[in-house]
Order: C-alpha cells, then sequence, then structure tokens
C-alpha cells in the first residue's frame, strides 16, 4: 500500500468492513479494454431498441399535429340567435372593430347564420331608451349563441349633464340639485334653468317644457376670468315680487342674479350673485319701492353671506282697530299670529268704549295671514293682498266663543232646544245649568231628576253660582242622587259665599234645623240677613221670625216688624199674617 493511501490511518478491522461491499460488480477473467468495449455496445444495443419503440408515437404525432392544421384553417361557422327591443338597431362587431352585421330597428327576434367562430361584441339602441354598447361575447364552431338584450325605457325629462361636473342647477330662484341631474316638471311652463360653479361663468337657458318630453342638455362651462362677488339680502317675507329692487355698482345699472330663496315666517332670504367683476371695492345701492334704500361699500373677494343686507320697509306698523260689544279691557291673553306665527305688537287705548287699538312694528310680508287670537273670543283672520294694506288702519270686530258667551237668565230662557246645545257642546256651563233645569222641569225634553244632577253637577264645577245652589238641593232633597245633607251644605256655602241669596236663605235654615251641621242660631241669623238685605222674601220673613222671638240675636220687635214687612210687600201671605200677629200681641 502507498504512503498517500486513504484508508492508511483506518484500523484494520474497519477497513476490512468498509471493503466488504464494493460499489458494482467487477469481471475479474476480463481486462480493462475488453470491460469498456462491452459497455458501449450495450448503450448501442438500448439506443436501438428506444428508436424502434418510439417511432409509432412520433408518426401518430405528426398525423394528430396535421389534423389539427387542417382543422384550424377551416371551421365550420356558428350562428347567433338575438333576442332584443322590439325596433332596436343591433350592430355586431368583430375582433378587428369592423361592423359584420347589422340591421335597422327591425323586429324583436333575429338570427345571424354562418357566423365565422371567434370574439365579438354587441350594441343595440333605441330611441327613447338606454342603449347596451359592445357587449363581448364568443361564438364556437357549430355553436347557436343565444343573446337576449331589452333595453330600459329612459324616463321622461330634461337630462343636465355638464363639463365640468358637479355644477349647481337652480331652476327659477329654487336650487334643485347638481349635474348630472333629471328634471320632470308635471306642468307645461318654460322652464328657466341655471347653472353655476365657482371659478366659472353661469349659464342659463329657457326651455320650453310640456310634460313628458325627453330631452338632453350638455352644457360646458368656461373659466371666469373675474370675480364674482355673494351677497345675502333679507327682505320682508313674502315679498309680492322677487325681484322689485334695481342694484347699482359704482354708480351703473347691474345685472344681478338670485341664485337661493328661503322662506321663514318672518323675513325672506336671497342670495344675489353679481358675476364678471374686478377684486376692487365697489360702492354698492340698492333701491326699492316702498323700501328704504340701503348703501354700502362690498368687495367680492371679502363681502360674505355673514353679513347680510337687509331691506326695510319705509312704512313699517301696521294699525288694527279692534271692537267688541262688551269692553275688552281685560284681554291679558291677546295674541297676533303673522302666517300661524307669533309676533310683536304693543296696544294703545285699551278697552274704551269695547276699542282697543293694535299696533305692529316692522311687519315684515306681503302676501300674507294675519290673525288676532285670545281664548275667550273667536279668532279674527286678515289676508294681506296688497302693499297698501299696510298703511291703512285695519278694522276688526271680535265676538266671544259660544263657550265664553255671557248668557243670562232671560236670553237662556228664550232660547229654543236646539239653540241651546249648540253652547253646551261648546261647552259653556251657564248653558248647562239651563239644561239642567229643562230636565228638572221636564221642558223640550223628557222630565229626569238624574240628567238634571248630572248637568247641574258639570255646570256646579265650573264655578256657575245657579248650578251650585241646584245641585246643594238636589243633593238636600235626594232628587236624581242619594239624600246627602253634608254634601248640601257645602255647595250651599260655596255658593252663598259668593252672593247667591237662595243659597244663602237656604243654609240658614240648614243652620236653624241643624241638619247636616250642628243647630247654630248665630250663622242663621247671619245667613237669613245677608239673603234679605238682597230682597229674598223667604229669608226676610225668617229673619223676623228670629228678631221676634229673640233666635241667635237679641228680641227686637221693631226689626221683626221691619222684616215682615218687606216681605209682605212682596206679597208674602205669611208676612202679612206675622204683622197682624205682631200688631195684637205686642201692643
Amino acid at each position: 500500500m502507498s504512503s498517500d493511501d486513504p484508508f492508511k490511518n483506518i484500523p484494520p478491522e474497519k477497513l476490512q468492513n468498509h471493503r466488504t461491499q464494493p460499489y458494482f460488480e467487477v469481471d475479474s477473467t476480463s481486462n480493462d479494454d475488453s470491460s469498456e468495449k462491452k459497455k458501449l455496445a450495450d448503450e448501442k444495443s438500448k439506443i436501438s431498441h428506444l428508436a424502434i419503440w418510439a417511432s409509432p408515437l412520433f408518426l401518430l404525432i405528426g398525423i394528430i399535429g396535421i389534423y389539427l392544421g387542417i382543422n384550424s384553417s377551416f371551421k365550420p361557422p356558428g350562428s347567433i340567435h338575438l333576442k332584443s327591443t322590439e325596433g332596436s338597431i343591433v350592430e355586431i362587431y368583430d375582433k378587428t372593430g369592423t361592423i359584420t352585421y347589422s340591421t335597422t330597428g327591425s323586429g324583436m327576434f333575429q338570427v345571424f347564420e354562418d357566423v365565422p367562430a371567434g370574439k365579438y361584441t354587441i350594441s343595440v339602441s333605441k330611441e327613447g331608451y338606454g342603449s347596451v354598447h359592445h357587449k363581448r361575447f364568443s361564438i364556437a364552431s357549430k355553436q347557436v349563441h343565444e343573446e337576449v338584450i331589452e333595453l330600459t325605457p329612459i324616463p321622461p325629462g330634461l337630462m343636465i349633464t355638464s363639463i365640468p361636473s358637479g355644477v349647481a342647477v337652480y331652476e327659477g330662484y329654487e336650487y334643485v340639485g347638481t349635474t348630472p341631474i333629471r328634471l320632470d316638471p308635471q306642468e307645461e311652463r318654460t322652464l328657466k334653468v341655471r347653472l353655476m360653479k365657482a371659478g366659472y361663468q353661469s349659464i342659463e337657458k329657457s326651455i320650453d317644457w310640456v310634460p313628458g318630453s325627453r330631452m338632453d342638455w350638455n352644457a360646458r362651462l368656461q373659466e371666469s376670468e373675474g370675480s364674482t362677488l355673494f351677497l345675502q339680502l333679507t327682505t320682508a317675507p313674502n315679498p309680492e315680487k322677487i325681484e322689485f329692487f334695481n342694484v347699482t355698482l359704482d354708480g351703473e345699472q347691474v345685472d344681478y342674479f338670485i341664485h337661493k330663496v328661503s322662506e321663514s315666517p318672518t323675513h325672506t332670504v336671497l342670495g344675489i350673485l353679481i358675476e364678471d367683476l374686478k377684486s376692487n371695492d365697489y360702492e354698492l345701492k340698492f333701491t326699492a319701492e316702498n323700501w328704504s334704500s340701503i348703501s354700502r361699500t362690498v368687495n367680492p373677494i371679502q363681502t360674505s353671506e355673514e353679513s347680510p343686507i337687509i331691506l326695510k320697509r319705509k312704512n313699517p306698523e301696521v294699525r288694527i282697530q279692534i271692537s267688541a260689544i262688551e269692553p275688552i279691557a281685560g284681554l291679558q291673553d291677546l295674541g297676533v299670529l303673522i302666517n300661524g306665527y307669533p309676533t310683536i305688537f304693543r296696544t294703545e287705548d285699551p278697552g274704551i268704549n269695547g276699542e282697543m287699538n293694535l299696533v305692529l312694528p316692522e311687519v315684515h310680508f306681503g302676501t300674507g295671514n294675519l290673525q288676532i287670537i285670545t281664548e275667550e273670543w273667536e279668532a279674527v283672520k286678515l289676508d294681506i293682498k296688497s302693499e297698501t294694506q299696510l298703511s291703512e288702519t285695519l278694522h276688526v270686530q271680535l265676538e266671544r266663543k259660544p263657550r265664553y258667551a255671557d248668557l243670562n237668565e232671560e236670553l237662556l230662557e228664550s232660547l229654543s232646544l236646539g239653540e241651546l246645545m249648540i253652547y253646551v257642546d261648546a261647552g259653556n256651563p251657564t248653558a248647562e245649568n239651563q239644561l239642567g233645569r229643562r230636565y228638572f222641569t221636564g221642558r223640550d225634553v223628557p222630565k229626569s231628576d238624574e240628567k238634571a244632577f248630572e248637568w247641574f253637577r258639570k255646570s256646579a264645577e265650573m264655578d256657575i253660582v245657579h248650578a251650585q245652589t241646584n245641585l246643594a238641593y238636589m243633593y238636600e232633597n235626594g232628587l236624581g242622587v242619594d239624600q246627602n245633607h253634608e254634601e248640601a251644605v257645602k255647595w250651599y256655602l260655596i255658593a252663598a259665599e259668593k252672593g247667591d241669596p237662595i243659597a244663602q236663605s237656604s243654609i240658614a235654615t240648614i243652620y236653624y234645623n241643624g241638619r247636616g251641621v250642628s243647630r247654630n242660631l248665630s250663622e242663621a241669623v247671619k245667613w237669613f240677613k245677608a239673603s234679605a238685605k238682597q230682597g229674598e222674601s223667604s229669608a226676610q220673613i225668617n229673619l223676623g221670625f228670629m228678631y221676634e222671638n229673640g233666635y241667635g240675636v237679641s228680641r227686637n220687635y221693631s226689626e221683626a216688624k221691619f222684616w215682615y214687612q218687606k216681605a209682605a210687600e212682596q206679597g208674602d201671605k205669611n208676612a202679612r199674617e206675622a204683622l197682624i200677629r205682631l200688631r195684637h200681641t205686642y201692643n
């Protein structure tokens, strides 16, 4: 083993193990040259066998290639079956953009035969309908390609588009949106359409419009070389004419455009636009008939809507004279509405001879509605239809609402049932008491103590003193309700304290007899005297009796005679008998 042996440092036992398995078998009987020749021969033999087996495969591939080549040069054509909106125009383009098939509005179902295989696009259009442009599809050999294209009708209206887009659109003075936009007015009229955008010159166009029409306006705005002045003008609400003023800049009249109008109950705001100005200061002046003129210095760059120009009427005060049958000095809740909203006012000479003068300062309205309202009186409406009315004194007559009408007993007794029910239905408590009396007596209605009690109670709760006395009487005698002396005392006292003589006489009798209360002769004398002084004959004779016998008061025949005499003068038979008895007994 040579000195460069790679295995020299490996122990013998390991070396032996490493070499026991050679990488390939070696023919030990042959020499190196013969072995190499045999190897080459084997390789040639393998190649020869491979060529023999591969030849049929290459032949098959060639035949397929020839077939495919021939077939690709001649593909059987296909066809197109198209269903489209009736009367539409159809155009079919090949991949080069050439129209290969087309119709001229022929029908709904169309067949295109002998269409070469390939890629195509189709466009379908019809007037009044939205078009379909360059829809792509492919045709294969011998294929029937079905295409369904239904066009959508374009809705009627004026379609406005613009360059640039996003332009503000005004129809008259009203802002309606930005481009692109479709307008569809429902009445025949001339449309005044203006397009506006900052930095561009506005465009205005008049269009005679017929409902149901379809029109397009493709507008192109030019960039503006000058500056634009924007102003905000505040005027009276609902002026009779929007364009009612003249505008001058440095003494020269200029054209303007009202590009925005907003209404409120108290004022109208107009957006004013003046175009093509230099960026200089100008002396601006507004003048209008019946309005105070306005002058100020403006600059297109500095002026903004934050500093509005307020145009005031020259004679702003409106005077209204209110009259009524009765004095109206107590109208504490009087209010004035303009177009449904409260406004300020002042009064002059209130309540003198049933008249009152209202003065409305700064009345800012043209054609408008004015209302005078109060809780107890019918509202009065005035329509202001001209500017001249604002300088005149307006006259109105107030009438009480049925609910608050002052109905005296004589008037109530004279009313028919139908007339009475007008006031009852309005909630007039005096009329409700009268209806209770009619149910109690059976006049015009079936007699009913129960219904009489209900109407007396309803009226009494609304503080009608006669109804309170009547209700106490029903409780005292158990009419239409269970007898209840305590409730009778309660309602008699309420009415007596308000000065009703019948209630005073009745509560005095209750105190004398001690029904529902402890007997109290002093209280009885007190209420008999209060009633007697008002001319109630039953109270006068009873007061004389109290004085004659010294009940609740020191005995006093002179006072007894005085009150007996008062009752006798009213025809009281018992009072006359009392006078005779008093004369014979105490002479």
